[in-house]
């Protein structure tokens, strides 16, 4: 390997420099967290809403093994708090307080029963593990109006039932008073707050709220500056890493791009090979590789950009949805597939020309969901410049784009967009079965058998 760089730099050099960088160190700190043993990982229960609410109740319950008594508790109903609904002195626990917590009692999520002598109060949860959407609040109210019916001297009009919707959004979408909202953002926050306050003075609870901790981060998602994080990484480094790249791609490559990192970073050695690698998972590569694959099914594809290219989508019109009626200049329903470094996300958007036909779409879908299970899927919710959100899913995450070769993604990211695209019981296929039922217009069927 070439010792010089065009710039009269050293590859040591340069290498020096990028280690240095925080944001390499922060790529390095993501690699190793995902290399650690995690139970929730092995025992698949990560992604689960009823294993999150498990952990929920567990650490709401003053009395459980956890040994943080009320704390987080206290954190919780702080954090819950509605204006002049829900008092401190029942947030302190003042009169002697006693505290039940139970899991779906009449469906609820997590019911927390709060008894003094200042009163009887009632806290139910309703649990998303995505991000919060209109009918999350519609679960909650009719979750609240049920206990209030069971548990009448809790009602909302003495002031005594309160309800949060806990998601995975920073902050919530409903304005209105009777629900409040708790981001899992703050709550993991909290968690590892109280964890590195030694709170858990139990090493074993402390090990497995580390792990907990790793099984939040998971759920959550990056923030959205993440991707500009490692797009920075990239570019600042461009020189090295392209070369380096080169390289990779020589019989023992790997081996020379670790003989050229110093001794004295030696332990960055496999997280070097690693950025390498994902510096060759370029977002424009992998789009082109889905657009063929699209147009050798006969879709049709429109290539967009944005600024910087931070992010990349391939998108084509929803055949099913032109029967809606959406109406006005350009106004369509289409699918988008978004690349970004380290992630490909399909999409299904509207851009309105009658923003009352959406609205009307919008309606439909809330009071019959496309799929009761995966409602975190469809946000419904109106994003930038006029686009409305329907459908939002990661159809191939970071544990497949990061770290492997350049035929091995290739492969894996086709696959996804094959499996997408082809099984019966898919979302893509649900959803365009969906849409055609609501574009349904008998003499059309009739005048296509004739």
């Amino acid at each position: 390997m070439g010792r010089k760089t065009t710039g009269g730099m050293t590859r040591v050099e340069e290498l020096d420099r990028l280690i240095g960088d925080y944001g390499f160190l922060r790529y390095h700190a993501e690699y190793v967290k995902r290399r650690e043993f995690n139970a929730f990982d092995v025992l698949r229960y990560a992604e689960y809403e009823i294993r999150h609410s498990n952990v929920m109740a567990w650490l709401l319950d003053p009395n459980e093994t956890h040994g943080i008594g009320r704390a987080f508790l206290e954190w919780f109903l702080g954090q819950a708090r509605l204006p002049g609904r829900l008092p401190e002195r029942i947030v302190r626990g003042d009169g002697g307080q006693t505290v039940r917590v139970e899991r779906e009692r009449y469906h609820v999520d997590v019911v927390i029963f709060l008894e003094s002598d200042q009163g009887r109060h009632i806290v139910a949860i309703e649990n998303k593990p995505g991000r919060a959407a209109p009918e999350h609040y519609d679960q909650a109210r009719a979750h609240l109006k049920r206990l209030e019916e069971k548990y009448p001297d809790h009602s909302y009009k003495k002031n005594n039932s309160h309800g949060v919707l806990l998601s995975a959004s920073r902050k919530g979408i409903d304005p209105e008073d009777k629900i409040a909202h708790v981001s899992w953002r703050d709550v993991g926050a909290q968690i590892k707050a109280m964890h590195d306050q030694n709170a858990f003075g139990d090493e074993e609870v402390a090990a497995f709220i580390r792990q907990y901790l790793v099984a939040v981060g998971r759920l959550i998602g990056p923030e959205e500056s993440d991707a500009d994080y490692f797009r920075k990484l990239l570019d600042d480094h461009h020189s090295l890493l392209t070369y380096m790249f080169g390289a990779l791609g020589d019989e023992g490559g790997e081996q020379e791009i670790r003989a050229l990192v110093p001794e004295r970073h030696a332990n960055y050695r496999d997280i070097v090979v690693r950025l390498v690698k994902d510096f060759g998972q370029e977002p424009e590569r992998l789009r082109s590789e889905v657009r063929d694959l699209l147009t050798s099914r006969g879709i049709k594809t429109t290539i967009t950009a944005s600024k910087g290219k931070v992010w990349l989508w391939l998108s084509w019109d929803l055949q099913e949805a032109q029967g809606l009626g959406l109406g006005g200049t350009g106004g369509h329903i289409y699918w988008v597939v978004q690349f970004t470094l380290r992630s490909v996300v399909v999409k299904l958007q509207a851009f309105p020309g009658r923003r009352d036909a959406v609205d009307r779409i919008v309606a439909c879908m809330r009071k019959i969901p496309v799929d009761r299970r995966r409602r975190d899927r469809y946000p419904m919710e109106a994003g930038a410049f006029n686009y409305f959100d329907f459908y939002r899913h990661e159809l191939v995450g970071d544990e497949i784009l990061s770290g492997k070769s350049t035929a091995v993604v290739t492969e894996a990211v086709r696959q996804a967009v094959d499996e997408f695209l082809d099984a019966e019981d898919s979302d893509y296929t649900r959803i365009n079965d969906y849409f055609r039922c609501l574009a349904f217009r008998p003499e059309a069927v009739t005048e296509e058998a004739k």
